[in-house]
């Protein structure tokens, strides 16, 4: 597959930065949020230029990584290294939240994975002063490889931590010097470069009815892949999301599950994982519905596989339901693969690298004719039906830091703004102004499959 949108953007970062302040680390934008992702990027690109292809070797690589850290924490927690294998492997093979391996730069909350599991490992584990110490430099480590989920991993941290507060008579002042410490640590980074400076305007938009319909939700598709698909209707995937949310909360306060620590342990990291990465892009956004693919979900893909752990070893001393659950485990498993296959199936036709190579060489090509160097243009895409999806996840999306990168332009106002129109009629009220700036040279084209036209010579706008 071929790289686009925010990917072209995190490359043309990096490569702007060098050019114009000669330091990678002196970014132009106060948002610092893709720091990480720009140095690795940057890196890859002097190897492999922008074939797409490095890219997703990295991504799926780290994703392997990811499960291989899901083994490590369930076999640490006392299950069984064919439980845990099991989980470990329904990961890799998950749907939900697969959108972070078709979009390579979120390799990074793969990353973040192992680190995040470690941290719950040392709460779990938490001794002294020392193991204090060692969440906090973890928790630092994961808000800088993966920014935009850190606020998740720290309310996950918390909760954790807080229900290890309630029920450990030993170390409660302990539990809670490190409850104070993770919540001043992350106050301390919501208010730095490093997470965009975003923390003044969350509440903007916030609805608390909007929320929570969306929230639940959001639960209910990190459960089940394509529930509203498969229902229709969002509702259920709320009623779902709700219903465990309600049990899940039950279990974590039964004191019967309390003294069974290893279970007790995983379904608190159940519930907490569950939820916790939404809550900050549902504050920001309370509308989203996102669906089980969706990117913001990747951290919430551990909860299917360690619910799998944990009833496999619950039924473990009864032999007729434990192979039952191997046998239903291997169906999963079949099932995900079947799904995940899908979704990388058609994202590969929507970007794949041979279509974006072929309409990149002829868009290039028709513009050098007009010999655009040096000139600020502005393009506008006409395309059909059939075709408008590939043209805007291989062209649209990303174009004018693509197109920069190609162009060597590194200035953020001399990158060309595009207009995609399904159709062959012009609108101009619906064109962005910045699109028909009268400092830009505007050129039209038309795409259909692979075929490239110039209509620059006969458009009238």
């Amino acid at each position: 597959m071929s790289l686009y949108g925010d990917e072209w953007k995190i490359l043309w970062l990096g490569e702007s930065t060098i050019k114009t302040k000669g330091n990678i680390l002196i970014q132009q934008s106060t948002d610092l949020s893709y720091l990480f992702e720009i140095i690795v990027f940057n890196f890859i690109s002097k190897g492999f230029g922008y074939n797409g292809t490095a890219y997703y070797v990295l991504s799926f690589l780290t994703r392997y990584i990811a499960a291989l850290s899901i083994f490590w924490f369930l076999t640490k927690r006392g299950f069984s290294k064919i439980a845990s294998f099991i989980g470990s492997l329904i990961f890799i093979v998950s749907p939900i939240g697969i959108e972070a391996t078709d979009w390579a730069r979120n390799f990074d909350s793969y990353l973040a994975i192992p680190l995040f599991l470690l941290v719950i490992n040392y709460c779990i584990e938490l001794k002294d002063k020392i193991s204090v110490a060692f969440i906090l430099i973890f928790l630092s480590l994961i808000s800088l490889v993966n920014t935009t989920r850190a606020p998740g991993v720290f309310l996950v941290v918390v909760g954790v931590l807080f229900y290890l507060y309630l029920f450990n008579l030993s170390k409660k002042k302990l539990y809670f010097k490190t409850i104070i410490s993770v919540i001043l640590l992350f106050l301390f980074l919501s208010i730095t470069p490093l997470f965009g400076n975003q923390a003044g305007g969350l509440f903007r938009e916030f609805n608390a009815k909007v929320f929570l319909y969306s929230f639940f939700g959001s639960i209910g598709n990190a459960l089940i892949p394509n529930i509203n698909s498969l229902f229709v209707n969002y509702n259920f995937s709320v009623i779902v999301g709700l219903l465990f949310f309600v049990c899940l909360l039950l279990l974590s306060l039964s004191k019967r599950v309390i003294k069974v620590k290893n279970y007790y342990y995983l379904i608190v990291l159940i519930l907490l994982s569950s939820f916790s990465f939404m809550i900050v892009p549902l504050i920001r956004i309370p509308q989203i519905h996102v669906n089980s693919y969706h990117r913001y979900l990747i951290h919430s893909a551990i909860v299917v596989p360690f619910i799998t752990v944990l009833l496999i070893d619950l039924l473990k001393t009864k032999k007729i339901f434990y192979y039952l659950s191997l046998f239903s485990s291997v169906i999963l498993i079949i099932y995900f693969i079947h799904v995940s296959d899908l979704f990388l199936t058609n994202q590969k036709t929507l970007h794949s690298n041979k279509y974006s190579e072929r309409v990149w060489y002829s868009l290039s090509s028709l513009l050098d004719d007009y010999e655009v160097k040096g000139k600020r243009i502005s393009l506008i895409i006409f395309t059909d039906r059939e075709t408008v999806s590939k043209i805007d996840n291989s062209v649209a999306f990303g174009f004018n830091y693509h197109y920069g990168l190609i162009n060597q332009l590194w200035g953020a106002k001399d990158l060309p703004p595009v207009w995609v129109i399904e159709g062959n009629f012009i609108d101009k009220s619906k064109i962005p102004q910045i699109v028909l700036d009268p400092e830009r040279e505007i050129f039209v084209f038309e795409i259909k499959q692979e075929k490239v036209t110039d209509l620059t010579p006969m458009a009238k706008l």
